[in-house]
Parts: structure tokens; sequence; C-alpha cells
């Protein structure tokens, strides 16, 4: 899995509020890289994804605070 793949993983179980989902993506990146490189590679570009949707409207509110909640 690409770290785009992961990242896009990681947004879509933040907007689900699947806490146990993200988790799993991060653990399976961390195998892989470093923690910084998972928090560079697959948590900033998710939560920068998830923000531009609720810019553009196509995110609630809610599912952005949770994310951050959760994230």
């Amino acid at each position: 899995m690409t770290t785009d793949d992961r990242s896009e993983a990681f947004a879509a179980a933040l907007l689900n509020m699947d806490r146990a989902g993200a988790e799993a993506v991060l653990s399976a990146a961390a195998t892989e890289m470093s923690h910084a490189d998972v928090a560079d590679a697959v948590v900033a570009p998710a939560l920068m994804d998830i923000g531009a949707g609720w810019e553009s409207g196509q995110v609630a509110l809610a599912q952005v605070y949770m994310a951050g909640r959760i994230a």
C-alpha cells in the first residue's frame, strides 16, 4: 500500500468515526516508516483533505471535529 493509499484509508476511517480502522492504518504504516514519517506522510495529508472537504461543503463540521478527536 502506498502512502497515498494509507492517507486516503486513514481519512476514510476518520470520516466514518472508525477509531479501530484509523489505528489499524497507522499501525501498519508504522511497521514500514518512522512515527515522524507516518505523521508527515499519512496523518497530515489526511487531515488536510478533510479540511478541504469541509471548506468545499463535502464534509460536515461534526465530521471534522470527530476526525480531530480521533486523530
